[in-house]
């Protein structure tokens, strides 16, 4: 089972593993009790589209421009759409309505690459792909990217937000365990067209090993980061 929302997460939160993606879902559970709010500051709550608005903390590079690329069943990554950001680091970027079925991944593809277990997608003909990056570009080179976040080491308690297009509303089950040692469980719903999902660190059990649990609830503590390739 290969997976889009897996694919290329040690780049973005620097944690050596292929299995650091976000998944599809509003709603996630791990634990019983689980809570829930409407407040996303910077972000608008229609799904399409999606327009995602900030200041990057601790900005100092001046004017320059905000690439948001995503993931293509191709295995290739490509823009949908640009926004400059200005000399104090705020931008403000709205992705498009749609995006093509012929670039979208499908089926039992759309979660885990390298995990046992089994996921379960209704319907099964859904199709979606996620937020590849959000590069920072000075004029054709790429300095960095940016990430709303809590951490810059991974810990337990530590969030980071999830960019998700799916073709129809959906809903998955299941349960995967991802080498090297993460848990990760399933349980909820998504929305056809954008949506914002925070990927939650809960637990750590060895050097490693996760306890992921994906919902719609922002934690507290959060701010752009930008992450600089030099």
């Amino acid at each position: 089972m290969s997976s889009y929302f897996f694919r290329n997460k040690q780049i973005i939160n620097m944690k050596p593993t292929i299995i650091k993606q976000a998944s599809i879902i509003i709603m996630f559970a791990l634990t019983a009790v689980i809570y829930f709010n409407c407040d996303d500051s910077g972000v608008n709550p229609t799904n399409n589209p999606l327009t995602i608005s900030g200041q990057i903390s601790g900005w100092n590079l001046g004017n320059k421009t905000l690439s948001a690329r995503i993931e293509s069943v191709t295995g290739h990554n490509y823009e949908i759409a640009n926004c400059p950001i200005d000399a104090s680091g705020n931008f403000s970027l709205t992705l498009p309505a749609t995006v093509s079925d012929t670039t979208l991944y499908s089926g039992d593809s759309v979660f885990t690459m390298g995990c046992s277990g089994t996921v379960t997608i209704n319907p099964a003909d859904s199709k979606g792909t996620r937020m590849w990056r959000f590069n920072v570009m000075d004029t054709i080179t790429v300095l960095g990217y940016i990430r709303f976040c809590n951490y810059d080491t991974l810990f337990a308690g530590a969030f980071e937000d999830v960019f998700l297009y799916v073709n129809k509303d959906l809903s998955v089950s299941g349960t995967q365990y991802c080498f090297p040692g993460d848990t990760i469980m399933y349980n909820g719903t998504a929305k056809s067209g954008w949506n914002t999902v925070y990927e939650n660190y809960i637990r750590k059990f060895s050097a490693y090993g996760y306890v992921i649990l994906y919902n719609n609830t922002q934690p507290s503590g959060g701010a752009w980061k930008f992450v600089s390739f030099y």
